[in-house]
């Protein structure tokens, strides 16, 4: 008895241990951030294990076919790997295109957005 005891206890501190330590890694992401163009604020959210970004402000505020800035979702389905939001995708409002991205921490007041494009052609002859 005293040994089932010990290891609920030993278990019981590493899940604390394991949540202090994500919890630290999330306070480098959530909250409110300023794009670089300085053009709107992002709140990043956490939503059942995933990490979301919605446009609170915008000094534009449709875009060239008329929907609305404000409200969207840019920042879809990230998770915190390490010490990086990865995994999933940032939307350009715009073009309403998706992109691969990650978020990496800098500072305690700065993230860099890191978006995977890649553009190539090939020719196919017969």
């Amino acid at each position: 008895m005293k040994t089932l005891k010990s290891i609920i206890v030993i278990a019981l501190i590493s899940l604390s241990v394991v949540a202090n330590a994500q919890s630290k890694e999330e306070k480098n992401f959530l909250g409110k951030w300023l794009t670089e163009d300085k053009t709107a604020t992002v709140e990043i959210y956490k939503e059942k294990n995933m990490y979301y970004g919605k446009v609170l402000k915008s000094t534009i505020t449709k875009t060239e076919k008329g929907v609305p800035i404000v409200g969207q979702i840019v920042v879809i389905e990230m998770k915190l790997k390490g010490k990086n939001l990865e995994g999933g995708t940032v939307k350009d409002v715009e073009e309403n295109e998706e992109y691969d991205a990650k978020f990496v921490p800098v500072d305690a007041n700065k993230i860099k957005l890191k978006i995977s494009v890649m553009l190539f052609s090939h020719n196919w002859n017969s």
